[in-house]
Formats: C-alpha cells, sequence, structure tokens
C-alpha cells in the first residue's frame, strides 16, 4: 500500500548520503516518521525512532523534551522517565522536565519518585506562568501522590507506625 512504502521511504531516507547539516537533518526525518507513525498507532515502530534520535540529540534540552513527550504518547513512559530524568539532573532544570518526570513516575505507579519532582515542578522557573489548567493537573498529581504516600507503610517506618498507617 502506499502508506507501507512511505514508511519505507522514510525509514530509509535517515542512512542516505546527507550534505551540511546531516546529523541533524537525519535526526529531523526520524521524528517526522515518529510522529507519524504515532498518527496510525504503529506506537513500537514509532519508539524505535525515537530512541534512535534521542541519541542523536544528547545536548539539546529541548530535543529531548520534544522526545520524551512523543514517547509517551506512543505509551512508552518509561523511556519518556529516563529522558526526563535526565533533564532534571541539570543544574536549573525546567519545569516541564520536572512535570514530565513526575507525570511518568506517577503512571508507572512509583509515587514516592513522582511526588519528589512534582513537589519540584511546582516551585520550577516557570511554572507559575503556564496554564491554570496544567498547574491544577500537576497539583492534583502531586496532591494525590502526598495522600498515597501518606497511607504506605513504608518499611522505613517502625513497625508500630507501619501498623497505624496500615
Amino acid at each position: 500500500t502506499k502508506q507501507c512504502k512511505a514508511i519505507d521511504y522514510s525509514q530509509a531516507a535517515p542512512d542516505g548520503p546527507w550534505e551540511g547539516d546531516g546529523y541533524q537533518r537525519r535526526r529531523d526525518v526520524r521524528l517526522e516518521l515518529a510522529k507519524y507513525l504515532i498518527s496510525i498507532q504503529r506506537f513500537s515502530q514509532a519508539r524505535t525512532q525515537l530512541l534512535v534520535a534521542s541519541g542523536n540529540a544528547p545536548n539539546q534540552p529541548k530535543v529531548q523534551l520534544q522526545i520524551a513527550g512523543m514517547l509517551e504518547q506512543c505509551q512508552s513512559q518509561a523511556d519518556a522517565l529516563q529522558i526526563y530524568r535526565t533533564l532534571a539532573k541539570q543544574r536549573d532544570p525546567s519545569w516541564q522536565a520536572l512535570a514530565g518526570a513526575g507525570r511518568t513516575a506517577y503512571q508507572l505507579g512509583q509515587f514516592v519518585l513522582a511526588h519528589h519532582y512534582l513537589d519540584r515542578a511546582l516551585y520550577a522557573r516557570g511554572f507559575a506562568t503556564q496554564p491554570i489548567t496544567v498547574q491544577a493537573a500537576i497539583r492534583k498529581m502531586q496532591s494525590t501522590t502526598s495522600q498515597i504516600l501518606a497511607l504506605y507503610p513504608s518499611t522505613d517506618l517502625t513497625i508500630r507506625e507501619r501498623a497505624r498507617r496500615i
């Protein structure tokens, strides 16, 4: 079909000869192909293209944020979390990286980690300028993680405190 031929051509394009900014152009072609694959719900193939593109943009936080967001669309939260956590380790990380790490950790049921990143996102530069709906979603997830952790019988607690929480 035409759809399959378009995918085949797009997959072969990064391997072709590129003049000038070949490195960047190859990555851009992969990202464009991944967007298309996501739109037709071929998440596994899109994930592969995104992981390769991520390796081609190691020191580009904006591109990495874009890739992590697309990995979330591919239902690959673990891969997105890894990218977000790497970005969150940078000096003065963006609120998007912190919120992304918190959101994906939350979706994976890693509530201690989610709480950590969501809490940091609330106080990160630029968060207060986001739309109210975005702020509310982050606050709600952070509140939920607080509630879950208050009930969670952590092994770090004394036996008496664990029993009380249970």
